[in-house]
């Protein structure tokens, strides 16, 4: 498809669309006139005044640049008007409406408006129109590099499905994040992983002999500290820490998930941020974090807001994909970060393309004097492939001899051992607070000693839904403060439970995954950590450095990525020194898992394993029996989560199959098809030959081939 000039690309695109209006409502004809003055630019309107040709291969129809020649040769002579004001405009309809006049799909158009924004000034009425347009609540936001960077290489196996086969859940504005601390009074609120203290009965281990009112700190820093975040003593990650890192050197730290880790770089980076005399708050990124998630990302600022938030003259700001990149934008226009939390793919896309109102180039004028970088999880940052990011980000930034980095991850692969070489100084403090050696091929065995691990290995896979209902039951009944986590291997396994649950059993249940939009997954998050009581299914982008206060157990259901995940997943409870629970649950053909697990504490559990191959419950058999009975049945939502998890397990389990006892693709597939009877599919669902392909498994029998006709239809009905 060709492209239309920039130059000429919002004027063409606002008169087309009004040119109906023109003739079948003449009352609007000179309001809407009006506002065509503010959108089109003077320089089109003198090309097209004088009818300058523009050549054929920039513009995508001839008409667009005829409908603009009428239309400004007539208006040009109009007088502006005043701002205009969309507060009774539908932005959802005006989207629409574009987007069939340019005879492109909502996403192209979205991408088209997206990049030319960025060559717009901010005060200009046409990147306001364009802001405005961009902030549709009704559709999703156009995702940069990194909008599913958390899931690149673990949550989202079923990525190999088509686009035209997903059914995604709208998606969300999220709200720019705040400049300013969002602290609530008296510390509330303060995120578990950093409000250890002697006060919460943490666990003794954990903990130093160091209290924060005795360090050596700037008064506003300790006042955050003591009166925000309501923390007394130091853990040992943070005492470790503290005095190399506060000193400006280089420091490589490892830790366990809820001990502080985030205070732990977060301290000693603003106090060494004060000392320096070459920093200039709101004109220079002073740290910036680099983080693998959004979830992360977020909860990192969080802490970061609360440890500024007497320090009136710093402020704190968290960009990552899924958002509107104009959004991130507008705050630098405003007002340099002193803290930058970013995810690797869209800290990129600003130090590559983002060119300030001032003239300045993001990437190279302004983070070329950060004076201190951390890499936090740097060992999952490789994990979901993201050195090449992370070595084009380096470039941007001073020489590793006129900065400081802080590197902190739980284990030390090869990989990570040559971005230390390339990235740290020689001198750099190694700070261990695992134990383990730091270079077992295990990744160590850092599991939290407070969390009793135990496994379940089912009967057959027939059991599978039932086990989920019983076990998940179990937790609620057992407890009445019972705040569970419940993981599933994929995206699409989650949303089946999760409605299989909410939609079939009428019980509540919070879900997260990949697939929701980021302001759905806040809004989840947030609501799951302030509960008191509570059931979360989710994927693995609740497994790592997001912080739910009080969770009682933890469910694994499936073959876990990886040893280290089911760790990771884990550290979810049993955290800030309160006990924990964690059972794993297999099918048969995911037993050797259990293999896997060296030099962990764990055991199978025998009451687990006891009420799972006793006789069912009659009343949960009836209940569970009656929601599947709705599945084969063709309930809508239902039957779509059955037919996407079913193929969501064939594109996770391809890839994972020498860690089963599945040995060919024909196994796999005959697998997949009992478990679409569990289920409750009356039948195996169709796959498209493109997907089989992508799957690797062309030519396997027992796989039900559907046409991409086939597909559409079944979108649309």
């Amino acid at each position: 498809m060709n492209l239309i000039q920039p130059k000429v690309f919002l004027s063409c695109i606002l008169c087309v669309t009004r040119s109906a209006a023109f003739n079948t409502n003449p009352s609007l004809t000179l309001q809407r006139n009006k506002e065509l003055l503010h959108h089109i630019s003077l320089h089109t309107y003198s090309t097209l005044s004088r009818g300058v040709n523009i050549p054929s291969r920039t513009i995508m129809d001839k008409r667009l640049s005829q409908a603009a020649a009428r239309h400004s040769t007539s208006l040009f002579a109009r007088d502006a008007i005043k701002e205009r004001d969309f507060s009774t405009k539908n932005r959802s309809t005006e989207l629409k409406r574009l987007a069939s006049t340019m005879d492109l799909d909502v996403k192209q158009l979205k991408e088209m408006l997206t990049k030319q924004r960025s060559k717009m000034s901010n005060g200009d009425e046409k990147a306001k129109y364009v802001d405005w347009i961009l902030a549709s609540e009704d559709e999703q936001m156009i995702k940069p590099i990194d909008a599913a960077e958390e899931e690149k290489k673990m949550d989202d196996a079923d990525a190999m499905e088509i686009s035209n086969s997903e059914t995604s859940a709208p998606k969300k504005k999220r709200a720019v994040r705040p400049m300013r601390p969002t602290a609530k009074p008296n510390g509330e609120g303060a995120d578990a992983d950093d409000s250890i203290s002697s006060a919460t009965g943490a666990d003794p281990s954990l903990l130093s002999n160091l209290k924060f009112k005795d360090l050596d700190l700037h008064h506003s820093t300790k006042k955050a500290l003591i009166e925000t975040l309501k923390l007394e003593t130091m853990t040992e990650i943070q005492s470790k820490t503290f005095t190399q890192a506060a000193g400006g050197t280089d420091v490589l730290g490892r830790a366990r998930t809820g001990t502080g880790k985030t205070l732990a770089f977060l301290l000693p980076a603003l106090e060494c941020l004060l000392s320096n005399p070459n920093f200039k708050a709101g004109q220079n990124v002073g740290v910036l974090i680099v983080s693998p998630t959004r979830e992360l990302a977020s909860q990192i600022g969080d802490q970061a807001e609360k440890l500024i938030t007497h320090h009136k003259n710093l402020s704190c700001q968290v960009v990552y994909g899924g958002t509107r990149i104009g959004g991130d934008v507008n705050a630098f226009n405003k007002r340099i970060p002193s803290f930058l939390i970013a995810t690797p793919g869209r800290l990129l896309d600003h130090m590559e393309n983002t060119k300030l109102s001032n003239g300045n180039k993001f990437g190279y004028d302004v983070m070329r004097d950060t004076p201190i970088l951390v890499l936090d999880e740097a060992d999952r940052l490789l994990e979901m492939g993201f050195r090449q990011e992370i070595k084009k980000i380096m470039a941007y930034l001073p020489k590793r001899d006129k900065r400081q980095t802080l590197l902190f991850s739980a284990t030390v692969p090869k990989e990570l051992k040559s971005i230390m070489a390339e990235n740290m100084k020689s001198d750099y403090i190694d700070i261990d607070c695992i134990h383990d050696g730091g270079n077992n091929p295990d990744g160590g065995a850092h599991t939290n000693s407070l969390v009793k691990q135990s496994y379940v290995v089912l009967p057959k896979l027939e059991n599978k839904v039932t086990a989920v209902v019983q076990l998940v039951q179990e937790q609620i009944d057992s407890d009445p403060n019972h705040k569970v986590v419940v993981f599933f291997p994929t995206a699409r396994m989650v949303g089946y439970f999760a409605e299989f649950f909410n939609l079939g059993l009428g019980i509540d249940v919070t879900e997260i995954h990949s697939k929701k939009s980021q302001g759905y997954r806040n809004k989840a998050s947030d609501k799951f950590r302030k509960c008191k009581s509570g059931i979360l299914f989710t994927s693995d982008v609740s497994a790592r450095g997001v912080d739910y206060p009080d969770v009682t157990a933890v469910l694994q259901f499936g073959l876990p990525e990886s040893r280290e995940q089911y760790i990771h997943r884990l550290g979810r409870t049993g955290r800030a020194g309160k006990e924990g629970e964690g059972i794993l649950v297999l099918a048969p053909f995911e037993a050797n898992f259990v293999k896997e697990l060296t030099n962990i504490d764990i055991s199978e559990n025998k009451e687990a394993t006891t009420l799972i191959s006793s006789p069912t419950d009659p009343k949960i058999e009836q209940a569970v029996e009656k929601v599947l009975a709705r599945i084969r049945s063709g309930d809508g939502k239902l039957t779509l989560s059955a037919e996407q998890s079913y193929q969501a397990f064939l594109g996770y389990y391809r890839g994972h199959m020498r860690r089963t006892t599945i040995r060919t693709k024909d196994g796999l597939v005959d697998t997949a098809n009992t478990l679409a009877k569990v289920l409750g599919l009356k039948e195996q669902p169709g796959l498209t030959q493109k997907t089989i392909g992508k799957m690797g498994l062309k030519g396997i029998k027992n796989l039900r081939v559907i046409s991409e006709a086939d597909v559409r239809a079944k979108k649309g009905r």
